[in-house]
């Protein structure tokens, strides 16, 4: 009986220490460390929207208009679809009735497709981008950050698209 749970125990720590070592391989990635090449109210006042760094690391999403939702933008060129389509965010404070959710957008801006469902609390929340849009292969097209709530904000801490392995801790 003692070596059968030692072979179970031995058997855990093993399949433990792949889950905990796994890598993320990275289509790309924000550490929401800089504002720049973002796009928002600045670069077209329709997105309603303004981006601050809120602190080292991150960015502050905050509605500023007539409308009751916002938006900012990032160019995302060639990434692979097929190899990492999963789109996740890491979100560290939403405000008191806001929300939010994230989408990608063709360079033409022809639709918008929601990958991350609406949500109003923070932590980490990830979708499927080939699931959401019917794309594959290599593809270049706009990550889209929206937040609801008339001059409300959420803080986003990361943001990535990466392959479906667990995330390491």
């Amino acid at each position: 009986m003692t070596t059968r749970l030692w072979q179970w125990a031995g058997a855990g720590l093993a399949l433990a220490a792949t889950l905990v070592w796994a890598e993320d391989t990275l289509g790309w990635h924000s550490d929401c460390g800089s504002v720049k090449d973002w796009y928002t109210k600045n670069e077209d006042p329709s997105f309603q929207a303004k981006l601050d760094p809120a602190e080292p690391g991150v960015l502050k999403l905050t509605q500023e208009g007539t409308d009751t939702w916002g938006k900012a933008a990032f160019v995302v060129k060639d990434v692979d679809l097929d190899k990492t389509p999963i789109l996740e965010v890491k979100v560290n404070k939403v405000d008191k009735d806001a929300a939010y959710k994230v989408g990608v957008a063709p360079l033409d801006w022809s639709e918008l497709f929601v990958v991350v469902p609406r949500s109003s609390a923070d932590g980490v929340s990830s979708g499927n981008i080939k699931t959401a849009t019917g794309w594959s292969g290599k593809k270049s097209f706009n990550v889209v950050l929206i937040v609801e709530g008339k001059s409300k904000a959420v803080w986003f801490d990361d943001i990535k698209i990466k392959n479906a392995a667990p995330t390491a801790k």
